[in-house]
């Protein structure tokens, strides 16, 4: 999978997560802590800081923007 897309899995299944989480954050009225649980992180922190690199923001900021 590196080869291909320039990814390690970890990386790959990290960005899938970080993708669903935004999607549930647009769409639902769900608690952060749920939807990052639910997108399978297992801590708050890792979500976090994951978020933060990849879209620039906290998750709180990306559901407000809408």
């Amino acid at each position: 999978m590196s080869r291909e897309m320039g990814l390690t899995f970890q990386q790959y299944l990290t960005q899938l997560r970080l993708a669903r989480a935004a999607q549930q954050l647009k769409t639902s009225g769900s608690a952060i802590e749920t939807i990052a649980f639910a997108s399978g992180f297992t801590s708050m922190r890792a979500f976090d800081q994951h978020f933060r690199e990849t879209y620039h923001c906290t998750p709180r900021a990306y559901r407000d923007r809408g």
